[in-house]
């Protein structure tokens, strides 16, 4: 058999596969910042970072699914509905703007800290906001197949954060803010300067237009937010329940866990509009194939990542993170459940094309109240503790895949037609 070397070189070249190297690349400068936090920053200072990093994430809920709806409306292809989508979601943002720089100075007058001090904060919510408008970004250039254009602006973005790591040695906490703040803004800077189609060209509220984008992605975000509550309740509560302390001892599983769920979120940029669009014109066949193909390469990706676990992660935390060559068990008991994240990747995937979007939703909502559930009991029993932390992620991931994937299993003659 021949080897076509032209037909690989195109494979791998590609837009497509360059999106994910890039990503990857990301990943890397996120591994590599946060290596310098584990090498600099003793537990209380890792504790506080994670904490930061938390409420970044939480930013992301201030959207109430108009990201999700708005990106839907894009990827339905309908070019007339795009600018005034876009329009509105900058109109949305710079409410959040204000009403993040409200929050801010009443906590600052009240002299409320939170565990962050307000220095911090106006740093992270900015960071937060940057990178809620960079999603934005990405989900329409993704839509739009500008994927060569994100290429370029993720690239550029993470050189730049990189070049701003070394500020964490002069400037502790600070200087990482800085850095992890700058990727997002950089981002969505050059994006705008680059491409006048991407810009919002004036304040839109239209109230028929936002109710449509609800009614796309609001059951989506609160399905998102279950994921993000979950993060929020593991950490707040380690925070409270144990210690700062006891946190940054948890660093490395954080760390873990938002590195490995990077390449599925690129590869989902790339299959989701496909699984989506096919759905919706009914071309089932071509639904299946893309469905079929999006779980062979989730599991092809978790396979690797497990082996690579198991051989190689405590070699190397032992050599460039030995406080906290303890903490490795933690990433080992907690590879069940990531594998079980992996695969409701495309129990979603799936379901999103159906809208189908309430077993999402209760699926959601079974591993939040079972999160609640068994951190409330153990807390009370005092047995509560980083170990008992890593089985109740487990079964937050384990419980929605497998009440979505049940659910799909029911469905299934919607695989052969649209229904």
């Amino acid at each position: 058999m021949s080897i076509n070397i032209k037909a690989i070189k195109r494979i791998i070249f590609s837009s497509s596969s360059l999106f994910i190297l890039i990503n990857l690349f990301t990943s890397a400068i996120n591994f590599i910042r946060s290596m310098v936090f584990m090498r600099v920053m003793d537990m209380r200072e890792l504790g506080i970072i994670s904490l930061i990093q938390t409420c970044i994430m939480f930013i992301g809920l201030l959207q109430f699914g108009f990201l999700n709806g708005g990106y839907r409306v894009f990827a339905y292809k309908k070019t007339s509905d795009q600018t005034k989508v876009n329009n509105i979601l900058f109109s949305l943002f710079g409410v959040i703007a204000l009403a993040l720089l409200l929050i801010w100075i009443i906590l600052s007058v009240l002299d409320i800290e939170l565990l962050i001090s307000p220095r911090y904060l106006i740093l992270t919510f900015i960071a937060g906001l940057f990178s809620l408008i960079s999603t934005w970004l990405t989900n329409t250039m993704t839509v739009k197949k500008m994927i060569k254009d994100i290429n370029i602006r993720n690239l550029i973005s993470g050189i730049i954060s990189i070049a701003l790591i070394p500020l964490v040695y002069l400037y502790g906490i600070m200087g990482g803010i800085i850095s992890i703040m700058m990727q997002p803004i950089v981002f969505v800077v050059l994006a705008l300067l680059m491409h006048k189609s991407l810009r919002p060209d004036k304040i839109c509220f239209d109230r028929k237009e936002i109710k449509y984008i609800l009614s796309l992605g609001f059951v989506p975000f609160m399905i998102g937010i279950f994921t993000i509550v979950n993060i929020q309740i593991e950490r707040w509560s380690i925070a409270y329940i144990l210690n700062v302390e006891e946190l940054g001892n948890f660093y490395l599983v954080f760390i873990f866990s938002s590195l490995f769920v990077l390449v599925p979120t690129s590869i989902n940029y790339l299959f989701l509009p496909n699984i989506i669009y096919s759905y919706e014109n009914g071309l089932m066949a071509e639904f299946r194939r893309h469905v079929r193909n999006y779980t062979l390469v989730l599991m092809g990706y978790g396979i690797c990542v497990v082996l690579a676990v198991l051989t190689a992660l405590q070699p190397l935390v032992d050599i460039l993170f030995p406080s906290h060559s303890g903490n490795t068990h933690y990433v080992f008991l907690l590879i069940p459940g990531l594998m079980s994240q992996l695969l409701y990747y495309s129990v979603s995937a799936t379901l999103n094309a159906w809208k189908n979007f309430t077993p999402l939703l209760i699926s959601g909502l079974v591993g939040v109240f079972s999160a609640i559930a068994i951190i409330a009991i153990t807390g009370s029993m005092k047995l509560f503790d980083l170990t008992v932390m890593v089985y109740i992620k487990n079964i937050s991931y384990f419980l929605p895949t497998l009440f979505g994937g049940t659910y799909i299993y029911l469905h299934r003659q919607k695989f052969k037609n649209k229904l």
